[in-house]
């Protein structure tokens, strides 16, 4: 109770100040929603909150991160609550918006109480117009509720440093562990910011350790449960990690916990229309001046703070190695991973300027003031221009996508006419979920769609789909219960003669066939006057004219035709190609014991006949070898083509 009264005491002495700080922190994170990134992360988040609303139970876990490993739960249950208010994804993002903006509020009140309200001011108002935290205040994403378990886990510091209160131990420790459920890559800030607690405390409350241990691992219970049923398929993920990631130089990562401070990495965001925005704003690009002297700020700053705060001189630890174990494990140099980093970074840089501000130097203290302003003001700028240009173009061709408004407005209007159907806003959700997470072997899947029907339940859904086509509920869960084991010429047979009776399946058997070929290096094509589809490997070259396609491979051509000819004999031995094929006349061209060519015709595909040639692509001889395997290739073309379904 002691600590509250103290705590309210501040909040009474900083109250003007304190509101300034939402002020600012919350205008930028809750206006522009409409212009919001809402691509298939945030839709799968969202729909995933939103599953028990839908009447199922919670998913045992989130989103594949970019290591490529399952996020455990504990987003979800965050954003529950927030679902329970409002589904649409503007209000969601505009409430963890304000989420943010409370937690730098919070922070502006700790750094009150423990350094100065100065310091307080300076930190708070850098982070509440940081142009990249802002960008990662306003979506649904796991990475935008990082900031308010950070700030928890400075004050636990603070008051176990500062004040010696053992009960923090409990706080830092839950928190902690929901950092990295949230977000793997804050393993190693949690490490490094914890670890020089344990050896620098002598006094350590183990209870409350381990009370902390077992409330931080309590969200992740069914995740464990899930990766044991399933054998740990994330475990092997995580030990491939640094396989995947695409490394960059060691000075690149070194500079990002500077960047991210500032607006370098923007581009990435723009795409192709970064040189668009700097023709338009060409004094928001211009910034990159101001935001450059963070490089001679940020290291500086460090310094008078690891000077001035002995007790607390492990916070300058992370910015300086957590680049250098990123780069040491090979993980993606993402600016997100960097998010971590920012308060202390802020903190540094509000410790900097106050001490140069404090200073009898006249000159000094202009600088300090223009440099501090000059970032202020660059950020406000930058981060409007950023919203205006968005708010005109809808799009950008970069990593942000193209805006939630218009994709809405898209949807909508799709699904106009299901308005009252019960299950209108699980609809609405899942269309913004690509079909590729259908398939039965994708984490999303498995936890959403049962590769097991009954009959019963399998002709319910289909039936479902006879009534409102559009279902992408629907056609995700026939999609998963098709794709499992896997997508095999049997299977899409079987769904190309049920679309004889239910067309709706038509998006279905393409997202079926796209992966099966996909599965198997294979690319399709339809003879132009037949309608017969053709799988052959995508290393191939083929030719299309109206009546004929001619497939390449090496030395060796097969030339398809419609069979217009039943009389072989008018045909040339040489000019013929085909294939053994039992139920047709195959003609084998030998010039001097040598081979030239194999006809068959005709070859029947449904009702449709056709003429086959193999025949050399060049004038050198081909050997027997080689003849016989393409004999082989091509046979299993034949054997697999099958009528169009004009999807």
């Amino acid at each position: 109770m002691e600590s509250i009264d103290k705590f309210m005491q501040l909040f009474k002495r900083s109250s003007s100040l304190f509101v300034l700080i939402l002020f600012s922190s919350v205008i930028y994170r809750v206006t522009n929603l409409p212009l919001i990134e809402f691509k298939s992360d945030e839709a799968i988040n969202l729909y995933l909150a939103a599953r028990p609303l839908f009447g199922y139970s919670f998913a045992p876990g989130a989103t594949t991160s970019s290591l490529g490993v399952l996020n455990p739960p504990l987003l979800i249950y965050l954003l529950f609550p927030l679902t329970l208010i409002s589904l649409d994804p503007k209000i969601i993002s505009g409430m963890i918006g304000v989420i943010n903006a409370v937690a730098i509020g919070l922070f502006f009140l700790i750094l009150s109480k423990y350094f100065s309200k100065q310091i307080a001011f300076v930190s708070a108002l850098l982070l509440a117009f940081s142009p990249w935290q802002i960008i990662f205040s306003r979506k649904i994403w796991a990475q935008n509720l990082l900031l308010p378990f950070l700030v928890l886990q400075l004050f636990s510091i603070f008051k176990i440093v500062n004040e010696k209160k053992q009960i923090y131990w409990l706080l830092l420790v839950s928190s902690g562990l929901f950092l990295i459920q949230i977000h793997l890559a804050t393993l190693f800030f949690v490490a490094i910011i914890t670890t020089p607690l344990l050896f620098k405390i002598t006094k350590k409350s183990l209870p409350y350790i381990g009370l902390g241990l077992c409330l931080g691992i309590l969200p992740l219970v069914p995740y464990i449960f899930y990766e044991m049923k399933h054998g740990c398929p994330d475990c092997t993920a995580l030990g491939s990690v640094s396989e995947k990631a695409q490394q960059e130089s060691f000075v690149s990562f070194i500079e990002k916990p500077i960047q991210i401070m500032g607006t370098s990495g923007f581009y990435k965001l723009f795409g192709d229309d970064y040189l668009t925005f700097r023709q338009t704003f060409p004094l928001a690009y211009q910034t990159r001046i101001v935001f450059g002297s963070l490089f001679l700020l940020i290291p500086l700053s460090m310094v008078i703070f690891w000077r001035k705060y002995p007790q607390f001189r492990f916070f300058v630890i992370p910015p300086l190695t957590i680049p250098i174990m990123y780069y040491f494990f090979s993980l993606d140099n993402q600016i997100h991973y960097y998010i971590s980093l920012m308060p202390c970074l802020a903190l540094f840089l509000g410790v900097g300027f106050v001490f140069f501000l404090s200073k009898k130097l006249i000159i000094l203290k202009s600088i300090s003031i223009v440099v501090f302003l000059g970032i202020l003001l660059s950020s406000i700028y930058f981060i409007s221009s950023f919203f205006h240009f968005l708010s005109y173009h809808q799009s950008l061709s970069g990593e942000y996508g193209t805006i939630y408004e218009k994709h809405e407005l898209l949807i909508r209007r799709k699904f106009e006419k299901y308005k009252n159907d019960r299950n209108y806003y699980e609809m609405f959700l899942s269309s913004f979920i690509p079909y590729s997470f259908a398939y039965a072997d994708i984490p999303f899947s498995k936890m959403n769609y049962s590769p097991h029907l009954s009959k019963d339940a399998l002709k319910s859904i289909e039936n479902r789909l006879l009534k409102v086509p559009e279902d992408p509920q629907a056609q995700k869960q026939l999609i998963a219960y098709y794709s499992y084991p896997l997508i095999t010429q049997e299977t899409l047979y079987i769904v190309r003669q049920k679309m004889k009776e239910n067309p709706s399946l038509q998006t279905v058997y393409r997202q079926l066939y796209e992966r099966y070929l996909a599965g198997s290096f294979q690319k399709s094509i339809i003879h132009p006057s037949t309608n017969i589809v053709f799988e052959f490997p995508e290393h191939w070259q083929e030719d299309v004219t109206s009546d004929t396609i001619t497939f390449i491979h090496d030395d060796l051509m097969m030339v398809v035709t419609s069979a217009s000819h039943p009389n072989l004999n008018s045909y040339s031995p040489k000019d013929l190609v085909a294939f053994i094929n039992t139920q047709a006349q195959v003609y084998e061209c030998i010039d001097d014991e040598i081979w030239c060519g194999t006809t068959i015709e005709p070859v029947l595909v449904g009702d449709m006949s056709l003429s086959v040639t193999l025949i050399s692509n060049t004038n050198k001889m081909i050997n027997d070898e080689s003849v016989i395997s393409a004999k082989g290739v091509f046979k299993r073309m034949l054997q697999s083509a099958h009528a169009g379904t004009n999807t």
